[in-house]
């Protein structure tokens, strides 16, 4: 700024309001160097090495080093590991052979944590105790996919407990039994469900979420009627064994065709085989449309002649 008064007044002025711009330029400057400086990652490090010690034959995460920063920008420099704009959201371990122990008392020490996903691995044992993911973490976490694993045992009734964000929730293929915990079914923003070939049993609870879009609940051993709340869901994800403690056996199958990328047919044909071997059989077939939101129901009994078998085979 030029100083063209002659006067002491206007000379000091001048300097004053020159030294103000400069602090108030500096001041910018720095502002605009902490807002792209990436976030600090150095706990989140610590942690995820914590977390790799309680697993086993984990060469595909062999990259892992304390002294390098977890993102760049959206990509990951850590192997298995998901970020959006240099911050560490989510651990995808999928398809890497992994076995041990999944410590969730060390992921409850990343705040940023909102997916977690081991599915296609070697884990086995009882369900890991999602509820040490504590309030931060597990009330923030969305995603949660456990399948194709060993896990096994019952799932406790308050291991969902304050997990209000979860939205996708998949244990397919697994060993669990027993009934569906009552804290999973009152989550309130739950819309992906996948707990088929397992063995779950007893009576379908009704979900609390009204944002329900996917459910799977095939090759499992529930009973009794489909609650309200499932019963406008896509009824392919029913097909399994539904044991009933007296009366005939009842299979289920399930299948679906694409007639265009708007419409869809699907069935059920369930199975009923009594004490002589006879088989009677059940269609019920769906016929939709995602854009109209409405389906027309067809429904029939046929008889398989000549099929004479204490279990239909299996597909």
């Amino acid at each position: 700024m030029a100083c063209s008064s002659n006067s002491s007044n206007g000379m000091r002025t001048c300097w004053v309001n020159n030294q103000v711009l400069i602090i108030l330029f500096m001041l910018l400057s720095c502002a605009v160097v902490t807002l792209a400086a990436p976030p600090d990652d150095t706990e989140a490090r610590k942690s995820l090495i914590k977390f790799k010690e309680s697993l086993t034959n984990d060469s595909a995460l062999n990259d892992w080093n304390v002294s390098i920063s977890l993102c760049s920008g959206n990509d990951s420099n850590w192997n298995g590991l998901l970020c959006l704009n240099d911050v560490f959201y989510g651990l995808r371990l999928e398809s890497m052979g992994l076995k041990g122990m999944i410590n969730m008392e060390v992921l409850a020490e990343l705040p940023t944590l909102r997916s977690i996903s081991v599915m296609n691995n070697d884990f086995e044992g009882p369900m890991p105790d999602i509820k040490k993911l504590g309030g931060i973490v597990g009330g923030s976490l969305r995603g949660l996919f456990l399948s194709n694993n060993r896990f096994s045992g019952e799932i406790s009734d308050d291991a969902f407990v304050g997990m209000l964000s979860l939205r996708r929730l998949l244990l397919s293929h697994n060993e669990f039994i027993g009934k569906i915990p009552n804290s999973l079914a009152k989550l309130p923003k739950l819309a992906d469900l996948l707990l088929d070939d397992n063995q779950f049993d007893g009576q379908l609870p009704d979900f609390a979420s009204k944002d329900l879009r996917t459910v799977n609940l095939a090759n499992n051993r529930f009973q009794g009627p489909i609650p309200p709340s499932l019963q406008d869901i896509f009824a392919g994800s029913f097909s399994g064994e539904f044991l009933v403690s007296r009366g005939p056996f009842r299979y289920f199958f399930r299948g679906c065709l694409g007639l265009s990328s708007d419409v869809f047919l699907c069935f059920n044909l369930a199975v009923t085989v009594d004490s002589s071997g006879e088989s009677r059989n059940f269609i019920r077939a769906l016929l939709a449309s995602r854009s109209l939101r409405g389906a027309l129901w067809f429904v029939g009994d046929l008889v398989l002649s000549g099929f004479h078998s204490s279990a239909p085979p299996r597909v």
